[in-house]
């Protein structure tokens, strides 16, 4: 005869009502998460940037385009802004930035992994300047300063991702020991990716589960501070104004360079008139070609290439549809600071030859080089001018007129 076990019923029930609170509060926090993307969308704010939730929901949904970038997708806060020019969804969608000054091709990586089999068949585009590519490796701040723990772990403990591409990933992450001194068990994971020995796949394969587990509870984090947002700002309504209207891209670019051109009238080099204040009082014009010999190592043995191959090679793997965006080098100021024409070249061929080996679409605005309103300096942060020729490029490529 089987002996009684009474006290497990009040066990099992706790449990059951637990299981069901969480359940209830996950199907909660979400019904309010989509219900807020799109406000979301407009914002700049750590939860959308540092979070995993309103990026998956985010990229599902047919009247938002998900952007990664950098400074490059913040500077100039004008009308002209992608954020701002398609706020009422004048052709059907709103840009959702997800951009971070600073931010590099291995935080976009982290940042793309995290959404994992969200990307597939969804569009996304990539966006950076060429100044990232100016050196041997961007400062390590610029990486920390972006780095989202989050997004860190869905890499390293991701399902999705082949091991080959997580090795890559782990040799990278682990370049920047900083950002891992307080996470032991991200640590230990990149390590055993990185050893690449069969002893170290195992001891990663049982870490895995652990790993895993932990990313529910930081899951659960996430949706707790995306709903914290939502609560401290009962001001911010869910709706949005939409308001559907032609655009004259003629006149949207021929009104910007006049503004452009009123706001850069203070020097030779088309330069913002503020920045130029600010930034540019003391220059002074090089030698032509004096620079050539510095400039092209850099850019030949910036780092930032292979890292950019990972994010290309990630979204292959994920079948996601992406554009590759670069801005222009300002090449009216590279060529008064000594960098000649043929060495500017330099990035825009292995920019295309890196890219071309995924065939995947690339816009580089090479051809507004020495239009000197196009960018506002010389890291090619987006002058007025320059963001219509944006909003143009990703107003065709969310309609299906770029591939």
């Amino acid at each position: 005869m089987q002996p009684s076990r009474p006290h497990l019923y009040p066990a099992i029930a706790v449990f059951a009502t637990v299981l069901l609170a969480l359940i209830s509060a996950h199907f909660y926090a979400f019904s309010m998460e989509k219900r807020y993307v799109n406000v979301m969308a407009a914002q700049m704010n750590l939860e959308s940037m540092n979070g995993s939730v309103f990026q998956r929901i985010g990229i599902q949904q047919p009247d938002l385009l998900l952007v990664y970038g950098s400074s490059e997708m913040l500077n100039m806060d004008t009308d002209n802004r992608s954020v701002n020019f398609f706020k009422e969804y004048p052709t059907g969608f709103q840009v959702y930035e997800i951009a971070i000054g600073g931010t590099t091709c291995l935080n976009i990586a982290q940042d793309l992994a995290a959404l994992g089999p969200d990307l597939t068949g969804k569009k996304v585009v990539v966006s950076f300047t060429p100044a990232m590519f100016n050196l041997d490796q961007v400062h390590p701040n610029a990486y920390w300063g972006v780095y989202s723990q989050l997004h860190a772990n869905e890499t390293a403990f991701s399902l999705n991702l082949s091991m080959a591409l997580k090795r890559k990933i782990a040799a990278r992450m682990l370049d920047y020991p900083d950002t891992l001194k307080d996470d032991p068990l991200l640590l230990f994971a990149l390590q055993q990716i990185n050893a690449n020995t069969a002893f170290n796949d195992l001891a990663y394969d049982l870490v895995l589960p652990l790993g895993n587990l932990k990313l529910q509870v930081m899951h659960l984090q996430d949706d707790w501070q995306a709903l914290s947002f939502i609560w401290d700002n009962p001001d911010v309504k869910a709706h949005i104004a939409k308001h559907a209207r032609d655009i004259d891209w003629t006149a949207e670019i021929e009104k910007a360079q006049l503004d452009q051109q009123n706001n850069a009238n203070n020097n030779p080099y088309g330069v913002d008139n503020q920045t130029w204040g600010d930034n540019y009082q003391s220059f002074k014009p090089q030698a032509p070609g004096s620079g050539d010999m510095l400039y092209t190592a850099n850019v030949q043995n910036s780092k930032e290439w292979g890292d950019l191959e990972i994010v290309l090679q990630l979204l292959k793997e994920m079948g996601a549809k992406p554009l590759i965006m670069s801005r222009p080098i300002n090449g009216v100021l590279f060529t008064a600071s000594g960098v000649s024409s043929q060495a500017q070249q330099v990035y825009y061929n292995k920019l295309e030859q890196t890219v071309q080996a995924y065939q995947m679409p690339l816009v580089d605005f090479k051809q507004f080089t020495n239009d000197k309103y196009f960018n506002t300096d010389s890291v090619s942060h987006t002058s007025r001018k320059g963001w219509i020729y944006v909003n143009q490029i990703f107003d065709a490529f969310f309609h299906d007129k770029i591939r």
